[in-house]
């Protein structure tokens, strides 16, 4: 069996002293952290930064 690595980040920001995080809806009704496959030649740095881009919109 083929392994794929992924990668994602966790998003938070702390809002009148409240920590709340980003969560992704999933169309099987359940919540993740942004996140996805590797593509070649892509650090996980970038894996992480473009999956949050193409699931939230956020820079």
């Amino acid at each position: 069996m083929k392994k794929e690595k992924s990668c994602g980040a966790i998003v938070y920001r702390k809002k009148e002293g409240v920590i709340q995080f980003l969560l992704i809806h999933q169309t099987l009704g359940h919540w993740t952290f942004p996140k996805g496959h590797v593509e070649d030649g892509e650090s996980e740095q970038q894996t992480a930064y473009r999956e949050i881009l193409e699931e939230t919109g956020i820079e």
